[in-house]
């Protein structure tokens, strides 16, 4: 029971985290727009439920220059709701994944005649540039592997012509990839680097230098406004980036009124580490707006009591939390029933889902009829998991020092298996695919010799790790426990041995690795309370989609807590 408990706290971290890397892949399209007119754009979605994102769902989001005539120091929720799409453009393409592991020296830009999207990783952003009027585009690390994890993000940056009351801008935008990231996501658990900094800020430090960059070569000076946005990791380098991008406004590295730069962010991890809120919430970063949902895992990571932050102000989309019993009285409209939360909520739940499982599964017919009419799943999640977190992030230490200094390069070496990011190719079938299992990544990645190392130390043991394995998979057979938990279980399992291998490269004491074993089981009870059951506690990954985000925001204005009419 002991080991079994200690198994799922160490692993439980790990694996919500992996929301952080979780996105679903799109595309924009708009037709007959005049650059210089405000208009409908149409997005153009890759299909998560379909194979190979071969059909597209379409929604529509309005662009309006005027968005850029408001201050940027308050809330746009239009400006919002196509800043989300912006970023999610940024993302890979689904048919350059099959070449997942390999550099693609194809980058598509405005001016090509075709945009081939099978061979550039970039095809969506650069189509969503060319049909919006943009141009002058430059991309970055989009020719990289899906397997380099190094602390940088593949980003573009383009401009356009603008007019707002009579006089000519030039709107740069800042596009951040923000799902299909690859294993650059395992960047997320660098907390502490040997300046001090986090994964995050490396990123931004790096799309910051190409906006100077990009605006020294093009020569765009005070009739410039700025655009940046992000979601997920992207949203937290994005963050970061628009505080480097507003300091260098005010000291005059770059030519550019801080009042015509516009930051939207969502779902973003805490990427600044300042303990004491002495400089995330000045004046200087109020143009920066970050948008949460509130039992989303992801936005509590990099720990709060750990001294990290966001820069610029925080709107929530408040937590719906539904039982079993409320969520079926809900799709069964049994109304007089529903006693858990406020027949508002209960529209806003009907709505949220409806366009959530219309966005996610609307191009595949049965999908969508297995779905419709059903209440999201990320519902059953309590806001309450996240408190846990604080639990097991202290359990590796008061400090984030001391997470530097022991657990830091652990996870690092093996976060890129847990989350998949890390593919190998397999040679029958010409494509890249998942590692079988932990050993054969362990073995592939770092040698024969760390797994014999960790069996030498006695942190490790094969029959151990099948003979655990055998009793999850008894207790799927026998009904005691579902197969989605059983999955979880399997998963957190090959976590646990995963840390703890990579802990006996690392040279930690097997003293060591068991006073944290011991810190996380002394917190268990309280812990496993705020993630029962396991299964509601697995839906915490669905919270995180970009779908239910602009599936909430369509319906909710976070800025005035209203439901949208």
């Amino acid at each position: 029971m002991k080991k079994g408990k200690i198994c799922v706290a160490i692993s439980m971290a790990v694996i919500c985290v992996c929301a952080i890397g979780i996105g679903l892949v799109k595309t924009v399209n708009m037709s007959n727009a005049n650059p210089n007119e405000n208009f409908s754009v149409e997005f153009k979605i890759n299909a998560p439920a379909t194979e190979a994102g071969k059909i597209h769902l379409l929604y529509d989001a309005k662009f309006d220059t005027n968005y850029f005539e408001k201050p940027s120091t308050v809330f746009n929720k239009e400006l919002a709701d196509i800043s989300i799409r912006m970023c999610s453009t940024a993302c890979t393409t689904a048919e350059s994944y099959v070449n997942y592991g390999s550099a693609l020296s194809n980058v598509s830009y405005v001016e090509d005649d075709r945009i081939d999207t099978s061979i550039s990783r970039n095809g969506y952003l650069t189509d969503t540039y060319k049909k919006m009027g943009f141009s002058n585009d430059v991309y970055y690390k989009y020719d990289e592997s899906l397997n380099d994890a190094t602390d940088t993000v593949a980003h573009g940056i383009a401009s356009r012509e603008i007019t707002i009351d009579g006089k000519k801008y030039n709107l740069v935008n800042i596009a951040i990839r923000s799902s299909s990231y690859g294993a650059e996501w395992a960047s997320n658990f660098n907390l502490s680097n040997e300046a001090g900094v986090t994964g995050f800020e490396v990123a931004a430090k790096d799309v910051y230098k190409h906006v100077v960059q990009y605006l020294k070569t093009n020569r765009l000076g005070k009739n410039t406004k700025i655009w940046i946005s992000g979601f997920s990791r992207g949203g937290a380098v994005a963050n970061i980036a628009a505080a480097y991008i507003n300091r260098a406004c005010e000291n005059g590295t770059i030519k550019v009124d801080r009042k015509n730069v516009y930051a939207y962010t969502f779902a973003a991890p805490n990427g600044v580490f300042d303990k004491e809120e002495k400089e995330i919430h000045k004046e200087i970063y109020n143009n920066i707006f970050n948008v949460t949902y509130e039992a989303d895992v992801v936005p509590v990571v990099a720990p709060k009591v750990w001294g990290y932050k966001k820069y610029g102000k925080e709107y929530i989309l408040d937590s719906i939390h539904l039982s079993a019993r409320t969520k079926n009285n809900i799709e069964n409209d049994f109304e007089e029933y529903i006693d858990e939360i406020p027949s508002s909520q209960v529209e806003l739940v009907k709505r949220i889902s409806d366009d959530y499982y219309k966005m996610r599964y609307g191009a595949k017919s049965k999908a969508y009829n297995e779905k419709k009419g059903k209440v999201f799943e990320g519902f059953t999640v309590d806001k309450t998991l996240l408190t846990a977190f604080d639990d097991i992030f202290l359990a590796f230490g008061d400090t984030v020092d001391n997470y530097e200094k022991s657990w830091q390069s652990v996870l690092l070496d093996i976060v890129p298996f847990i989350t998949k990011k890390d593919k190998k190719y397999d040679e029958t079938t010409k494509q890249w695919v998942n590692y079988d299992n932990l050993k054969e990544y362990i073995e592939e990645k770092h040698g024969e010799e760390v797994i014999e190392n960790a069996v030498d130390k006695g942190l490790y043991s094969q029959e151990e790790h099948d003979a655990s394995i055998e009793k999850i998979e008894t207790l799927e057979k026998t009904k005691a426990i579902s197969e989605e938990t059983s999955e979880v279980l399997e998963d957190t399992l090959d976590t646990y041995y995963g840390v703890k291998v990579m802990a006996a490269n690392h040279n930690l004491s097997k003293e060591e690795i068991v006073t944290v074993s011991e810190n996380l089981y002394d917190k268990m009870d309280e812990i496993l309370l705020k993630v029962m059951p396991i299964g509601d506690t697995a839906n915490c990954v669905k919270n995180h989609y970009m779908e239910f985000y602009m599936a909430y925001m369509n319906n909710y204005n976070v800025a005035t807590k209203k439901i949208v009419k």
